[in-house]
């Protein structure tokens, strides 16, 4: 390890000094990673990457794409019944009641129905885990926010302060996924996710009459050194909090289960190349920027999570951003993966008006189906003139499931292989390049797997900007009714509320008291969702 001394004289070519050093590691920043990575876009090795170049645009009647809610799965039956032997199930479905069986008995049909019984059965084996790196600094960016949604800002003029009060620099988990009808915030993207696991758990023990405390779900994430210690310190109010408190007691979870990693920082870079480090954040001298990898760097960050979850018997991962609201594993699209023994599957929904920033799917030049993302992989000019022609696209809905075998197996490959992506950023912060590697580019790595299209406001109710969670939030007075909210959204918006207002009352376990969505007891969870 070179001493700082060295270091500086090593890279003052990249603007390094004694008060940057210090800056940049008072800022949590990996420098000798991050100045690896700079050298390495000043070498051109990231100048070979070349953009997804979209041979067509995959629509939703593609015969490679499924639905899950409206889905017959026909597989060999020994080979179903081999698959779930293997997987050592505590409670094992019976293959043969769920499904019809061909009169040779070679095959057996399963519908959507069966297959969110046996997702469900498969619980054991499933972690979920959730990319949790981010702070909300760029989620409360009015230049970001101004350039998607102008007319937004003014919508929401009078609530941005309050939001900048709770979410300013705080993890993105622990900032709020929704705000109440009567105008207060709603509880965290964390906790939910937390609560919708646990009352998964009831769900499983009532399905097989099993009681024993059997660990489902185990949680993982990826954080940074800018968010982990905060997280932390708030799932540790966990087991006192009014959201999890009554299920935390029932069923024994303890938060300090959940497994983390934590991403290191890069620095941002100037805007030409020669890249130097940015040291102007701000307008202030000597202020680099710490910026994540990208969430594609979570394979790097989570491996020796992914292999000791393997080692520990779980098979299946689900994984995605933590600011979407309709992440939670899905029962019949993990079926289908693990009787099928795909390598992975991966979800899309219709692109609509509030679609900015993610990923579409594509078919490239060599036939495979990848996922662009819209500026690093994919220009906004392409992805325009599509919208022109009217062409459908199928947006990234954010979230996956994994086959872990694979995952593990292919870990270095991905690591080495992942496309890291240079982008020009304009924001509050200053105008500087990013290098991120993007998660979903992963699918252009695989060879055998399944892609399904969602319903958007069911799986797909993302918060990249803080007006997105406001848009999506049911507040009084009904803000969308106002002749200032942008027509193209209306329809989107009022979805979006319909959409979350589903979640709260299913699988989050909330109700609507007086204005303000409030935790059901164990025993209404038992009547109302068991």
């Amino acid at each position: 390890m070179l001493n700082r001394d060295t270091l500086i004289q090593e890279n003052r070519d990249l603007g390094l000094t004694v008060a940057l050093y210090d800056a940049m590691h008072s800022a949590g920043i990996d420098i000798p990673l991050a100045l690896e990575r700079i050298r390495r876009a000043n070498r051109g090795d990231f100048d070979s990457i070349p953009p997804i170049r979209a041979k067509n645009l995959p629509q939703a009647d593609d015969s490679r794409l499924f639905d899950p809610d409206n889905y017959t799965l026909t597989v060999s039956l020994e080979e179903a019944r081999q698959r779930i032997s293997s997987f050592n199930l505590p409670f094992s479905p019976d293959l043969e009641t769920m499904g019809t069986v061909s009169r040779d008995r070679a095959s057996i049909s399963l519908q959507s129905e069966a297959l969110g019984r046996i997702g469900l059965l498969l619980a054991p084996i499933t972690a979920f885990g959730a990319l949790n790196g981010g702070s909300a600094s760029s989620y409360l960016d009015r230049t970001r926010i101004a350039e998607a949604y102008p007319a937004l800002l003014n919508i929401y003029a009078d609530i941005l302060p309050q939001c900048e009060a709770l979410c300013m620099g705080q993890p993105k988990g622990c900032t709020p996924a929704y705000w109440n009808p009567d105008g207060t915030a709603g509880f965290e993207f964390m906790a939910l996710k937390s609560r919708a696991l646990l009352i998964r758990k009831a769900i499983w023990a009532e399905a097989t009459g099993i009681r024993d405390n059997i660990p489902l779900y185990p949680m993982f994430e990826m954080t940074s050194h800018l968010t982990h210690d905060q997280l932390r310190s708030v799932y540790r109010s966990y087991p006192d909090s009014e959201l999890l408190a009554a299920l935390c007691e029932e069923t024994g979870w303890d938060p300090a289960s959940i497994l983390s990693a934590q991403q290191p920082l890069l620095a941002a870079m100037s805007v030409e190349k020669p890249y130097t480090i940015f040291d102007q954040a701000w307008g202030k001298k000597d202020c680099p920027l710490p910026m994540p990898g990208g969430h594609g760097h979570s394979f790097y960050v989570l491996r020796d999570i992914y292999r000791n979850l393997y080692d520990a018997g779980i098979r299946f991962v689900c994984m995605g951003n933590i600011d979407n609201s309709g992440l939670l594993v899905n029962d019949r699209a993990l079926a289908v993966l693990a009787l099928t023994g795909k390598q992975g599957c991966f979800e899309f929904s219709l692109k609509t008006e509030a679609d900015i920033k993610g990923g579409i799917l594509v078919e490239d030049e060599n036939g495979r189906l990848n996922c662009g993302d819209i500026s690093l992989a994919i220009s906004p000019e392409e992805v325009a003139e599509y919208e022109l022609k009217n062409t459908p696209i199928l947006f990234n809905a954010a979230g996956g499931l994994f086959n872990l075998e694979w995952l593990v197996h292919n870990l270095e490959r991905i690591i080495r292989d992942l496309p890291a992506r240079l982008t020009v950023q304009e924001k509050d912060r200053g105008c500087y390049t990013q290098s991120e590697q993007v998660t979903w580019e992963v699918l252009g790595m695989m060879d055998d797997k399944l892609i399904c299209k969602v319903n958007k406001y069911r799986r797909f109710i993302a918060a990249k900007m803080v007006v997105e969670m406001l848009m999506a939030s049911r507040m009084q007075p009904r803000r969308i009714t106002s002749p200032l909210f942008p027509d193209h959204l209306k329809k989107v918006a009022s979805n979006l509320q319909q959409g979350l207002a589903t979640l709260l009352a299913g699988p989050y376990g909330l109700k609507l008291t007086e204005g303000r969505w409030t935790p059901l007891t164990p025993k209404e969870i038992r009547d109302r969702i068991l």
